[in-house]
């Protein structure tokens, strides 16, 4: 790990040419179930959820070259992994230059054992927990799309069936992560009622309503659950379908619209997740 990757967290990177190097890296993904137990007017209901946290342990060693060089990386190192720390994205990029970030705060503070006689460099050992298990992609797969064809003309929407689709421009995203995940669309200009279809799996949502040029329509899944916002403003109860995931692998998208104009584009944004760097 030392010498084929590195960590920046909280505004610190660890490499050897900042003086930190990484002897090991430990990921642990522990599967946990929370149980609660409902009340009702029939009695009670118990229920379970399975849910899973990262816990990530960082080794090192600090390398100063001289004393005031070793206290002022030991202080940094302590400084960027606090328990108070406001910024808790932790990003791994490797070798080749590529790049995963995972939230996670820190549970135990750098661990430094102070030994006679090392003044200029020490071992430390930091302990990260992550809310989940799934480490993202530093960039977004990103494609886009028209619905003006050339000699073509508006087609009905939404689509009834994933091999119907006709008119409508495509979009081909290939998710090369380790699970499936929730991307965002983003819905541009003048359009009446438009809908996005996922060929491969048959998952469909629509927008009824009209947009017109410079309107922005975006939808997508938070931790809240599903959205549908148009120019920032709450506009679910127009949307149907759901919010679908994008599969691992090739993943077909068709955007199509009962009326468009030249001007009304989709954008899909997905970000990849991995089990580990």
């Amino acid at each position: 790990m030392a010498s084929s990757a590195w960590i920046t967290y909280n505004g610190l990177t660890l490499k050897p040419e900042n003086g930190y190097t990484i002897t090991q890296f430990e990921e642990n993904t522990p599967i946990r179930i929370s149980e609660d137990l409902l009340t009702g007017q029939h009695g009670g209901v118990v229920w379970k959820t399975k849910y899973a946290m990262k816990t990530i342990a960082i080794e090192g060693e600090i390398l100063g070259g001289d004393s005031s060089t070793y206290f002022l990386l030991k202080n940094a190192l302590i400084n960027a992994f606090s328990a108070l720390a406001e910024e808790d994205t932790l990003s791994v990029t490797v070798w080749n230059g590529s790049s995963k970030s995972i939230d996670a705060w820190v549970i135990t503070q750098p661990i430094i054992v102070e030994k006679s006689g090392y003044t200029t460099t020490n071992q430390y050992r930091i302990e990260l927990r992550a809310g989940s298990p799934y480490w993202s992609g530093s960039s977004a797969i990103t494609g886009s799309c028209g619905l003006a064809i050339s000699g073509g003309t508006p087609v009905s929407s939404p689509v009834g069936s994933p091999v119907l689709v006709v008119g409508g421009n495509r979009i081909t995203l290939n998710n090369t992560g380790d699970v499936e995940n929730y991307a965002t669309f983003e819905i541009r200009n003048a359009c009446t009622n438009p809908s996005v279809l996922n060929i491969t799996t048959g998952a469909t949502f629509s927008y009824t309503g009209t947009l017109v040029d410079g309107d922005v329509l975006q939808v997508g899944r938070s931790s809240a659950g599903e959205y549908c916002l148009l120019n920032g403003s709450n506009v679910y109860s127009y949307f149907t379908g759901t919010v679908f995931p994008i599969i691992r692998g090739v993943n077909v998208l068709a955007f199509s619209a009962s009326s468009y104009s030249a001007t009304a584009t989709l954008t899909v944004n997905l970000y990849e997740k991995f089990l580990s760097i």
